[in-house]
């Protein structure tokens, strides 16, 4: 398969020229934290990077906040017994809520608080199932209410419990049966109505299904109840965050594959649930072939009416990649000139979370990798916005520039106005040639990826990535 050129900065001497913007400087990963799966929360103009604890007992819950100036973390307290996970969301007071799974007197219990701002609160806490059951996710509706979902592969199925935050009191949203349920692999979401909808893979038949409490009748309904997506790869669980859409419809992204479980072409895909039925929605958002190429870590957003999906690319022999795709009611298209490497050159990307909406109504990342250039065994946290602004200011200069061909076996061309000279480094920011001539000759080079710089007689930077065959 054919690699398209992939984008990595563009600075010029006035302004950053890239579409991805960091919010706040990359902060280093501390040693003695561990975590997968992160959540991104944003209330006004605080940003809040959680689902996170600390490697050593007592495995206390590490919640990381940044609002003008540098990212600190901001965990409500220390538990004695520690923590088994943490889940954060925001309420409708713009307020961030965390909830975290412990143990007291010798029970499993969940623990709530709520951030103003400013303090943290005590909210309210309720035992567990039983210690069967795993915390699966929390969610909050438009009225302040929370959510608790659990999941348990030994009895079958999933329990919501909810939290009436105007009669102090919590209840259980039925126990709806879901056929073959995995514990580790449940997917969990509440709109602002206070409908709930759980995904679930079987742990024996691979099969995705979907179940949706609905507030009209009260009660549960599975929504397509088995094979739901014909042909699924499920291997690692690989589907994103379940959710509903600006028209209040199910939808959730998964790989899918045709013939042979363990190689060939996957497609990543994204379903929505329309008239009794699971519809894809658009195309493919990629297409590529297992295993030398994988994807990871999908997590999907809908603001306004658009979906927007972000995923960890690993192409072997080449690089990890934040790939981050948006619907416009036809297609799927990268977001940005470098919407295809939001990791701006990270050659090692641990981990990829969320995406989030922030009150500008932009997009925002955030993921744990390598800086390139720096300690390939130092990760970062990287926050990351979607700048329009920055993509107006850089459009010209992007079209000026092409390299070709890429993929490159022996010569490279450049095609750049005022081009002075360009440097080529390796991932490790190594110098390996410095020249003023346009065609490169790399027949030299190993296998793999290289950075080239391009530089103008004004001095002004671009630098892209180029795949060496």
């Amino acid at each position: 398969m054919k690699r398209i050129v992939v984008f990595i900065v563009m600075i010029s001497s006035i302004a950053s020229a890239q579409n991805w913007v960091n919010v706040g400087q990359p902060f280093i990963f501390p040693d003695d934290l561990s975590g997968g799966n992160f959540q991104l929360k944003i209330t006004g103009d605080n940003f809040f990077v959680g689902n996170m604890k600390t490697t050593f007992p007592p495995y206390n819950p590490a919640l990381y906040n940044f609002s003008s100036a540098t990212w600190e973390n901001n965990s409500s307290t220390s538990y004695e017994n520690g923590i088994a996970s943490q889940y954060i969301q925001t309420d409708s007071n713009n307020h961030l809520i965390q909830a975290v799974q412990t143990t007291s007197n010798g029970s499993h219990v969940i623990i709530l608080k709520r951030f103003d701002g400013e303090v943290w609160h005590a909210e309210t806490s309720v035992a567990m199932p039983n210690q069967f059951w795993r915390f699966q996710g929390f969610g909050i509706d438009a009225s302040n209410n929370y959510y608790l979902a659990f999941s348990s592969e030994y009895s079958g199925g999933v329990k919501v419990y909810k939290f009436q935050s105007g009669l102090n009191t919590w209840s259980e949203l039925g126990h709806v049966l879901i056929n073959g349920t995995n514990a580790s692999a449940v997917q969990f979401s509440v709109n602002p109505l206070g409908e709930v909808l759980v995904l679930s893979i079987g742990s024996s038949n691979y099969n995705l299904e979907v179940a949706k409490y609905s507030t009209t009748i009260d009660n549960w309904e599975v929504l397509a109840s088995t094979n739901l997506v014909s042909g699924t790869n499920l291997f690692n669980s690989t589907v994103s965050n379940i959710s509903f859409d600006n028209s209040g419809l199910p939808v959730f992204s998964a790989i899918t594959f045709e013939g042979s479980f363990f190689s060939g072409e996957r497609h990543l895909k994204t379903f929505r649930y329309v008239g009794g039925v699971w519809q894809t929605v658009g195309s493919e958002n990629i297409i590529f072939n297992y295993p030398n190429e994988d994807i990871a870590n999908i997590n999907l957003l809908s603001i306004d009416s658009d979906l927007f999906v972000g995923y960890h690319h690993h192409i072997g022999g080449v690089g990890n990649f934040i790939e981050i795709k948006k619907f416009d009611g036809n297609n799927w298209e990268y977001v940005g000139i470098n919407g295809n490497n939001v990791s701006q050159g990270s050659n090692n990307i641990a981990t990829v979370c969320s995406l989030a909406k922030g009150s500008d109504l932009n997009i925002y990342v955030v993921y744990r990798g390598t800086i390139l250039g720096e300690n390939p065994s130092e990760y970062f946290f990287n926050v990351k916005k979607f700048d329009p602004e920055a993509l107006s200011t850089t459009t010209k200069t992007f079209d000026e520039i092409q390299i070709y061909p890429n993929p490159v076996t022996d010569k490279l061309i450049i095609k750049m106005e005022n081009f002075d000279f360009l440097t080529l480094v390796d991932l490790s920011g190594k110098q390996l040639l410095m020249q003023k001539e346009k065609v490169v000759d790399l027949s030299h080079l190993s296998t793999g990826v290289y950075i080239i710089n391009l530089i103008d007689i004004d001095g002004n930077k671009s630098s892209k990535k180029v795949i060496k065959q």
